[in-house]
């Protein structure tokens, strides 16, 4: 039951306590608040080299890009950590890895299972440990406050109450040690979570080309999870969610803090697709379940599992802002028509370099807008180019290769020579309107790891293919 009174006790101190951490001296009127400009100064803001946040395993290095921070417990029936720690890794490209460290925070108090957690990441990762891709992070238990005997806020058990303030300080401490880290970005998921293809590469890319401005950004859009920062913001919210860890949980607690830190700003900002999907069955709450799962998870990119060669693309249909024709040939995103295609309109995609294709695929429609496919149309290819443009380029001399069969197109292109142009041409009136999902261009000779192996890309979408069809029939 959501308590009114105990939020707003809680906003107006925070108001008090926010403006004493950021005066540059401690005010009368702060004396009373002090611990909480206390906790943002020191308990939280310690290095790496410090008397609390310290690294324990790995090799933390200088000049990253981002940290993925998550607090990881000992889970004695279900254990989620290392199939987390493996997407993460699996899913990522080496150029996304080398500006990445991924640090998880033993946040047992016993030390039989912080050493049963730290054991479990030796045995599985020593790799990723030795190249500073995974560091292990702890605080002595000692440094934490009070856990029992603590307010009954929302009429929670104190079993409850034990576990939710434990993790407010838990993500507390995790932020405060980030804050000192050398990155511009920080990540935070949790220890039961699986990552999409090239999460890392989208992410990046994403936030190379982002515009808005923005406090807080949604990776996924359950919970706690995927929620990214600038590094520069994490060690006042550490403060704020350590001073009021006994209040109220964590997700209730943020949106207080953002809209009392960021009341200009834009609420969360929301990334779609998901990047990450909760599979933790049962919480680290005894007897507790999670079944909730992300229902924008993006699981729909079934064949593009590596970069695309540099191409453009554009289209005579109108899309929506959000969803333009270069998103369905990334890896993130895809083509969403704010109105339904006409006759004769088209979609080209042109290589910046002409080449030999061994196959390319093409999907209509998905998850989120499964009936806007492409009802009737065909796909045309050439080899010769005649108008360079700021888009893209005019090609010449198409040549048709197959229809569309139920919004999808695949073909072997390698009797075509070298092509400089593909096109989706529109053959009929459709009523519905038009998503492409993914636009897939494979080169000969093209690998790509999928979980620890390395396939023939050609070799893997003709498989998937093959298992779509027989499961259709």
């Amino acid at each position: 039951m959501f308590n009114l009174t105990t939020t707003n006790s809680v906003k107006e101190l925070a108001i008090r306590n926010l403006r004493c951490l950021q005066s540059e001296t401690l005010e009368a009127d702060c004396t009373v608040h002090s611990h909480f400009k206390i906790v943002g100064e020191s308990m939280c803001g310690e290095n790496v080299a410090g008397n609390y946040s310290s690294v324990v395993l790995g090799k933390l290095r200088s000049n990253l890009r981002l940290v993925v921070g998550m607090s990881a417990v000992a889970r004695y029936e279900t254990d989620y950590l290392v199939e987390t720690l493996e997407s993460l890794i699996n899913n990522a490209s080496p150029h996304g890895l080398n500006v990445t460290t991924i640090a998880v925070f033993l946040a047992d108090l016993q030390l039989t299972a912080r050493n049963k957690v730290m054991e479990l990441i030796k045995k599985n990762f020593v790799n990723a440990l030795a190249n500073g891709h995974i560091v292990v992070v702890t605080v002595p238990p000692m440094r934490y406050p009070k856990l029992t005997g603590l307010k009954r806020n929302f009429r929670d058990g104190a079993d409850r109450v034990y576990w939710r303030s434990k993790q407010c300080v838990d993500f507390s401490f995790v932020w405060g040690w980030a804050s000192r880290v050398d990155c511009v970005y920080y990540l935070h998921l949790e220890d039961d979570v699986i990552s999409a293809p090239h999460w890392l590469d989208t992410l990046l890319r994403y936030l190379d080309t982002i515009h808005e401005n923005w406090f807080q950004i949604d990776l996924t859009q359950i919970g706690f999870i995927g929620k990214l920062f600038r590094r520069k913001d994490l060690l006042r919210m550490a403060s704020f969610h350590n001073f009021f860890y006994q209040e109220m949980p964590v997700d209730l607690l943020q949106p207080l803090y953002l809209n009392l830190i960021a009341p200009d700003f834009p609420r969360p900002l929301p990334h779609f697709p998901s990047l990450f999907q909760h599979i933790g069955k049962k919480s680290s709450l005894k007897g507790k379940k999670q079944l909730v799962v992300d229902k924008y998870f993006n699981s729909y990119r079934e064949y593009m599992i590596k970069e695309n060669p540099p191409c453009n693309a554009f289209s005579s249909i109108t899309s929506n802002p959000a969803n333009p024709p270069s998103s369905s040939v990334k890896m993130g995103g895809y083509f969403w028509s704010k109105y339904p295609p006409k006759l004769s309109d088209y979609f080209v995609v042109s290589l910046v370099k002409p080449s030999v294709v061994e196959y390319l695929v093409v999907v209509t429609g998905n998850k989120f807008h499964p009936g806007d496919y492409l009802y009737n149309g065909y796909l045309e290819v050439s080899d010769k180019a005649i108008v360079q443009t700021r888009t893209g380029v005019t090609c010449t001399n198409y040549k048709t290769v197959a229809a569309f069969d139920n919004g999808i197109m695949s073909a072997n292109l390698t009797s075509f020579g070298r092509i400089q142009c593909f096109r989706i041409k529109i053959s009929a009136v459709q009523k519905f309107w038009l998503a492409i999902n993914e636009f897939t261009i494979i080169l000969p000779n093209t690998f790509a790891r999928v979980g620890s192996q390395q396939v023939n890309v050609a070799d893997y979408v003709k498989e998937k293919l093959k298992q779509r069809h027989s499961m259709r029939q």
